[in-house]
């Protein structure tokens, strides 16, 4: 009988059957035999890792040695049998909320189980035993808040992908989701408070804004027009700083094993007006606006020429020098706080319902100061027109060219002295400049004159425009 020889053969993991080892749970020997090969496809891992993972995911085992695993993006391919054995044992002790000592890559192997909504019965679900992973297992050391970052990054996916409401995502948000939130308040300033505008500020810039003397000497004044500023020119700026917004391919589950098993109708995702999921034909984008040094830089400067253009506003007595790189932004700021100024005068309203009792109570006062002779002596013809003695000037209505107001600008315009006509009707220069500007705002939206207390001067801007109306 001749004798056979049996040569070394290499045993490559998987090939053998998992049947003929002694002592394989059934079900780990089926689990085995579904690997489906394909060389180093990402794809195909996946897709393997997600039918071994619903295969086993309500499989529960005993083993008594625990034996340690360390591999990066771990799989079940990826074990023999006794790790194995010690995964599906140490994750039947979690789902009992026991939580023991492992390998890193075990704790990974579950982590992508609950992503890919393996052995849970909904997203929420994952998001709930997400948080329990991360109470057992944070820490100080370096592998575990390498673990809490990526449950958090992972944790927005879930959101994300399973179009869960943004307040859930945010419980988990990173500081590029903080980016995004900031960016969200600088776009529609109209939907966010003075101090979230503020805080949006000094996050993406980096500045403490508030050190500057138009907040520790004008306190709430000097914010209400810094933010006041923004706010005025933001349809103006905010491209130009920020510039347009990018879409790009996005991956969800960046660093971990993940297949998209379902996922086939097209999705929009807006976690803020600055930052969009799209899901389209079996692809995932996000829509946002790029944040880098180019954009942070442009923000820096803007800052630095309204806190500079604020601290010659409010006289602050502590200039700051000049830069180059505020200049473009000189001609909106003034604008912007020419504008600011007026919101922050005291507005008169007029309740024209209660005119006929003002004309009512006028003529019977009139009437008790004339003398028996006066009455006499009236044209009882001739009413009384009270409207002229009472009714107030309506707000915002340019008055007739021969108005002290109008005499005024034409003078002005004209280069002549004012001085005189301010003196004869005995006016206040800081008043009537204050009078002129509200008869012309709703022409110009701005002031179109200017006071220092004694002197009006007019804001070179609209001298032309001026001079159409009231030369021509």
């Amino acid at each position: 009988m001749d004798e056979k020889v049996f040569k070394d053969t290499p045993i490559i993991p998987g090939v053998m059957r998992a049947s003929d080892i002694p002592g394989v749970p059934p079900m780990i020997s089926k689990m085995r035999q579904m690997y489906e090969y394909g060389g180093g496809d990402p794809l195909l891992q996946a897709k393997n890792f997600y039918r071994q993972g619903k295969f086993m995911e309500n499989f529960e085992d005993n083993a008594t040695v625990s034996v340690h695993f360390q591999h990066y993006f771990p799989t079940y391919h990826d074990m023999n049998v006794s790790q194995l054995r010690t995964y599906f044992t140490w994750r039947t002790d979690v789902r009992k909320g026991v939580f023991k000592p492992t390998s890193l890559s075990y704790l990974y192997l579950y982590i992508y189980e609950l992503i890919n909504g393996i052995g849970v019965n909904s997203p929420q679900e994952s998001l709930s035993k997400i948080d329990q992973i991360r109470d057992a297992y944070s820490g100080e050391s370096y592998d575990a808040r390498r673990v809490v970052n990526y449950l958090n990054h992972w944790a927005c996916d879930l959101c994300i992908v399973n179009n869960l409401p943004k307040e859930t995502l945010q419980k988990y948000s990173t500081d590029n989701n903080d980016n995004h939130r900031a960016l969200s308040l600088l776009h529609n300033p109209d939907n966010a408070t003075d101090d979230e505008i503020l805080a949006a500020f000094e996050l993406l810039s980096a500045k403490k804004i508030t050190k500057s003397p138009v907040f520790t000497k004008q306190g709430e004044n000097g914010k209400k027009y810094f933010v006041g500023v923004w706010r005025y020119l933001t349809k103006e700026l905010f491209n130009n700083i920020f510039g347009e917004p990018v879409t790009r391919s996005w991956q969800p589950f960046a660093n971990a094993i993940y297949y998209a098993a379902a996922k086939t109708d097209d999705a929009i995702y807006e976690l803020y007006p600055t930052l969009i999921y799209l899901f389209r034909r079996g692809e995932w984008y996000q829509k946002f606006y790029y944040f880098a040094y180019p954009q942070k830089r442009m923000l820096v400067n803007y800052i630095g020429a309204v806190d500079y253009k604020l601290r010659q506003y409010f006289r602050t007595g502590s200039k700051v020098k000049e830069m180059e790189a505020y200049q473009p932004f000189f001609e909106g700021i003034d604008k912007a706080i020419r504008y600011c100024e007026f919101q922050s005068r005291p507005q008169v309203s007029v309740n024209l319902s209660s005119l006929d009792q003002i004309r009512t109570d006028s003529a019977e006062t009139r009437e008790s100061l004339l003398t028996e002779d006066d009455v006499m002596d009236m044209d009882i013809s001739t009413p009384i027109n009270v409207e002229t003695v009472c009714t107030p000037s309506l707000p915002n209505e340019i008055a007739p060219v021969q108005s002290i107001e109008n005499q005024i600008l034409i003078a002005l315009l004209q280069n002549s002295s004012v001085s005189e006509i301010i003196k004869t009707h005995h006016l206040m220069p800081s008043v009537l400049a204050d009078k002129i500007n509200e008869m012309y705002f709703d022409e110009f939206a701005d002031n179109v004159v200017d006071c220092d207390g004694l002197t009006i001067t007019l804001i070179d801007d609209y001298v032309e425009d001026l001079k159409n109306l009231l030369l021509s």
